[in-house]
C-alpha cells in the first residue's frame, strides 16, 4: 500500500509532497552529511503529515559522532570551515532558541558568509 504524507523542501515556495513509490526507500541526509559531502548531498527540511485513518510505520535512525569529532569535507577545496560536532550542537541549540528552528550548518560556510532574515521569509539570504 502506498501512503502519502511525506513532504520535503524542494522549492523556495515551501514543502513539496513526495509521491509514494513501492520500489523506493527515502533516506534523509542530515546537516553533517551535507558538510562531509561538500554539498554533493543536501540536508532538507522535511515533515510527515500523518493520516489518522491509515496505520503507518516509520523507522528513524540517528548517528551522531562524539563531541570532539572534527567535521570536514571529504572533497577539497571545502565549502565549509572545519568544525567539531560540539560546535555544531551549540549552534543548533542557539538557532532554535533565537529563531525557533535550526540552520546551524550555514554558520560554517567558508569566507565568513553570514545569514540574516532567514526566518521571516523562510529563505536564506547570504550576504
Amino acid at each position: 500500500m502506498k501512503l502519502e504524507g511525506f513532504n520535503s523542501s524542494k522549492t523556495p515556495n515551501g514543502l513539496l509532497a513526495v509521491k509514494p513509490n513501492k520500489d523506493a526507500l527515502i533516506v534523509n541526509i542530515g546537516d553533517l552529511f551535507q558538510a562531509w559531502s561538500n554539498n554533493l548531498y543536501k540536508s532538507v527540511e522535511h515533515k510527515v503529515m500523518a493520516n489518522p485513518n491509515v496505520e503507518r510505520f516509520s523507522v528513524a535512525y540517528f548517528l551522531c559522532p562524539s563531541y570532539e569529532s572534527m567535521i570536514k569535507s571529504c572533497k577539497q577545496p571545502s565549502l565549509y570551515t572545519n568544525f567539531t560536532f560540539a560546535e555544531y550542537r551549540v549552534k543548533v541549540q542557539e538557532d532554535a532558541r533565537l529563531f525557533g528552528r535550526k540552520s546551524a550548518y550555514l554558520g560554517f560556510y567558508h569566507h565568513n558568509y553570514s545569514y540574516i532574515n532567514i526566518y521571516k521569509s523562510n529563505k536564506c539570504i547570504i550576504v
